[in-house]
């Protein structure tokens, strides 16, 4: 499959749609685009613009010709004017090339820092193949004084496998403190080799513990009462695993330092208790802050919704003609949307034309034409009356054209909406317009 960059130049004077096809008499090729839907519903292009796209092509069952090429014919048809253009381009056909790829693969271990030997654990090794190299005799080892372990896997291209290895101890092993050595091999080569701490804990009778709850509006305490019940001092780490919201909103007395165990994080307390004594860890969360910041919002956004504008003014200006490298023709769209789920009677828009530009006589003004047209000090203002529904939008054109070319830029002035609230008219401005020159 071979791809080719195309440009197409628009030299109509209207925006147009172009289809992009391939003909070849007595020879089938496969072509699609990049972006697809550039081929499937054309590419739109504005008057005087210029388009790109890429296409990806495939012949079918061609031999290779990598001195003489295959003409393709290449055609663009504009939807609007119903114009065609075509191009021959010349493809050389190459004989394919076999690569050989090196192993390359990604190692992610998930490996337990610390165990207790009475349990059982999965030590897991993910791979994963970066290229299109089918490896089929890697070796995975797991080596240490507590741990020996050995896989034989076969990795697909671009493919992830997960290696799941099941380690137990002696439940009356001592604790300990291990290195495990992970190796990746294919053949003879060595791939990947780490090495990782991992640790056998003691364990001993654990503190008995009671655990009482109390709440009122968003706010709880828990009290967690610890007691030695062995006949020896004992001094052990209480943890409790935290929570990542309420991490922010509670406090702990006496206060916890935090840890993280295997990808979790924890409140941890180093607690020591003469025989039969007892004490108590607090843990007071307050969700009453983000209850009041979340009424807050609520009734700023009431509020806004309440006291914005009833109605949405956008003002949007497109060149639509060139003239001694300046401007000279332009193009103004005002868009007005009611917010308001009822309707909204006289309606008066105002927009002004500059003194260096006029209303283009020679093009329709859209389809809603001013009631009034006035020229002031500051050029011409025209003056659209209407009523609109409710939420509904509606679009209001014009064309315009410079006197002069515009070389260094052009500010139009802002429109304005002006409608009935109570006793008093209430003014919405739109955005304000700035046109590069060049």
């Amino acid at each position: 499959m071979g791809s080719i960059d195309i440009s197409i130049i628009n030299k109509q004077k209207t925006d147009d749609i172009f289809m992009i096809s391939v003909r070849e008499d007595g020879v089938e090729w496969s072509m699609i685009s990049d972006p697809i839907i550039d081929y499937t519903s054309g590419l739109a292009i504005k008057s005087g613009s210029r388009g790109t796209t890429r296409l990806l092509l495939k012949d079918k069952g061609l031999m290779p010709s990598p001195k003489k090429p295959y003409s393709l014919q290449l055609e663009v048809r504009s939807l609007e004017e119903q114009q065609t253009a075509s191009a021959i381009i010349p493809v050389f056909i190459l004989n394919e090339v076999l690569r050989v790829y090196d192993s390359d693969i990604n190692i992610t271990p998930t490996i337990p820092r610390y165990m207790d030997p009475r349990n059982i654990y999965s030590f897991k090794i993910a791979l994963y193949n970066n290229n299109p190299k089918d490896i089929k005799n890697l070796k995975l080892i797991l080596d240490s004084n507590l741990v020996k372990k050995e896989a034989n896997v076969q990795l697909e291209p671009d493919n992830r496998k997960v290696i799941d290895f099941t380690v137990d101890f002696d439940p009356e092993m001592k604790p300990v403190l291990d290195t495990l050595s992970i190796t990746v091999m294919e053949g003879n080569e060595t791939l990947y080799k780490t090495t990782m701490p991992i640790e056998i804990v003691g364990y001993r009778m654990g503190f008995a513990e009671e655990n009482q709850t109390e709440s009122f509006f968003l706010k709880y305490k828990t009290t967690i009462t610890l007691t030695n019940e062995d006949n020896v001092d004992e001094q052990q780490t209480f943890l409790i695993k935290k929570k990542t919201f309420d991490y922010f909103f509670t406090d702990t007395y006496p206060d916890a330092r935090i840890e993280e165990r295997d990808g979790k994080k924890y409140y941890l307390w180093d607690i020591k208790l003469a025989p039969d004594e007892s004490t108590s860890i607090i843990i007071d969360t307050n969700h009453r802050i983000p209850f009041y910041l979340l009424i807050i919002m609520i009734i700023a956004g009431v509020v806004y919704y309440f006291m914005r504008d009833p109605l949405v003014l956008i003002k949007n200006c497109d060149v639509m003609g060139m003239y001694e490298g300046g401007i000279n023709e332009m193009k103004v769209v005002l868009v007005i949307k009611n917010r308001r789920n009822e309707p909204i009677k006289n309606v008066r828009l105002v927009d002004m034309v500059p003194k260096l530009a006029h209303i283009d006589p020679k093009k329709a003004i859209g389809t809603l034409h001013p009631q009034r047209k006035i020229n002031t000090a500051k050029g011409l203002a025209l003056e659209w009356n209407f009523d609109m529904d409710a939420k509904e939008e509606r679009l209001v054109s014009y064309y315009m054209k410079s006197k002069l070319s515009i070389l260094g830029g052009l500010r139009l002035p802002r429109a304005v909406v002006t409608i009935q609230k109570g006793n008093e008219k209430q003014r919405i401005r739109s955005n304000d317009i700035h046109i590069a020159g060049k």
